[in-house]
């Protein structure tokens, strides 16, 4: 079975115990671009939205690592592409058919000589299927 991709915030769903992609172009506040140079951190959460349950990462440094990458969308413009593992897709309360969960990113950049590092917050929600549930 090939990864589900998840390009924006839009409402995916992931069967449990999955992988599943998520990409995105880092800009900051006012929409420009952020250089792959600038990229200082990268960590990820993962939290079961109604429970609050954290899943499998908690600040977990993904900047190259841990299934992140940052790689060069062109022009040297910073891409991010997070591939979750099938644990990352687990369900957390049996008794639903789905649950909505969270990936909050956070990114750390270079602003320039002078001025305080920047940072970046990116939540993605998206539902995980239960496949018990489905199967019954």
């Amino acid at each position: 079975m090939s990864a589900t991709k998840i390009f924006t915030g839009d409402d995916y769903l992931v069967p449990e115990g999955t992988t599943h992609v998520i990409e995105c172009t880092l800009v900051d506040e006012t929409g420009a671009a952020i250089q792959i140079a600038a990229v200082l951190a990268a960590t990820v959460s993962l939290h079961d939205v109604v429970t609050g349950t954290p899943i499998n990462r908690i600040a977990q440094n993904v900047k190259n690592a841990n299934g992140g990458a940052i790689t060069d969308a062109g022009a040297g413009v910073a891409k991010f592409t997070m591939t979750f593992d099938p644990v990352d897709a687990r369900i957390v309360d049996r008794s639903l058919a789905e649950e909505q969960h969270r990936a909050t990113f956070s990114f750390t950049y270079f602003r320039g000589v002078g001025l305080e590092n920047g940072g970046l917050t990116h939540r993605v929600l998206y539902r995980v299927a239960n496949l018990e549930a489905l199967d019954a």
